[in-house]
């Protein structure tokens, strides 16, 4: 078992992203338990996701895309509602890291995704708010031999 506060600290220090200007809060999103022994991980905290991570019984979701973006309205109508609501309800933390993921060359998933397809040599980075995020990249040969 460990605790919200811990898992914050370790995430945040890890993707340090305090060091990083981004679209969102990245982050804890919504406090849920103080005890976390388990956790889901998803792409976008969607209402699906969130139904899902309750399902499971977590109290911690770790996610790519939250639910709060610098130029949302700060209404808490519709969908946003409803995921907020099962959140508290449940005692489920949200926690979500966007551009500290992207540009993460351990654990993101742009990286991740270009090591795997096996792209290599990079001619150039691109970047979001002067972050290097992705590589700029020759596409190797895509006919089988």
């Amino acid at each position: 078992m460990t605790t919200l506060q811990e898992l914050c600290l370790y995430l945040n220090g890890l993707l340090q992203s305090d060091t990083i200007n981004d679209y969102c809060k990245n982050g804890l999103q919504v406090e849920g338990s103080e005890k976390i022994t388990k956790i889901a991980t998803a792409v976008s905290a969607s209402l699906a996701t969130i139904e899902e991570a309750l399902a499971l019984g977590v109290q911690a979701l770790i996610v790519h895309h939250g639910i709060f973006w610098n130029q949302d309205s700060h209404a808490i109508t519709g969908v946003k509602r409803k995921k907020l609501a099962l959140l508290l309800k449940h005692d489920i933390s949200l926690i979500a890291y966007h551009l500290p993921l992207d540009i993460d060359q351990r654990y993101g998933n742009n990286w991740k995704a270009a090591k795997d397809l096996g792209l290599g040599s990079s001619s150039g980075p691109a970047s979001v708010f002067g972050y290097f995020f992705a590589l700029n990249t020759q596409i190797p040969s895509l006919t089988p031999n």
